[in-house]
């Protein structure tokens, strides 16, 4: 649409510009394009190597077009980069539900909780991976975990 339109006509005056090849490959990513995507989103990687956003962004156009592998690559790079994004580590966490490794997603979204403990999503985010695993009803203290005063 008119959105791509436009940063199509910045890139052409800024080629190479990391901003306008990740909102170009956000929006393809959106409308279901991976292949387009990921080759913008690629070169705004190239072009930002030490910026978080352009390899989220790819790691959410592989995990689109299907390819786990490379969405959890990228998106650990973007967690290296941002260790302390929710939205990095929540995404990082459901690549590794979809790739059925719960106990890595758990790790991931315990990581994001640790962090930020009063964040409403990383929260809940915990308690999808729990969900996912068949331990959504499972209190703390079921899982290996002891109340304040219990003893082992």
């Amino acid at each position: 649409g008119e959105a791509l339109a436009h940063y199509r006509a910045g890139l052409a005056i800024a080629p190479g510009n990391p901003t306008a090849l990740c909102r170009i490959g956000s929006l393809l990513t959106r409308a279901g394009q991976y292949a387009a995507a990921i080759e913008h989103l690629k070169e705004a990687c190239r072009n930002a190597r030490k910026d978080a956003v352009p390899h989220h962004l790819l790691g959410l156009a592989y995990a689109g077009a299907g390819d786990l592998v490379a969405a959890r690559k990228e998106l650990r790079k973007a967690a290296d980069l941002a260790p302390r994004s929710v939205p990095i580590l929540r995404a990082l966490g459901d690549c590794h539900l979809q790739a059925s490794e719960p106990q890595k997603a758990e790790a991931v979204a315990r990581r994001a909780v640790a962090t930020f403990p009063d964040d409403v999503e990383a929260v809940r985010t915990l308690a999808a991976v729990y969900a996912a695993m068949g331990r959504g009803r499972e209190p703390p203290h079921a899982r290996g975990q002891r109340r304040a005063g219990e003893c082992g």
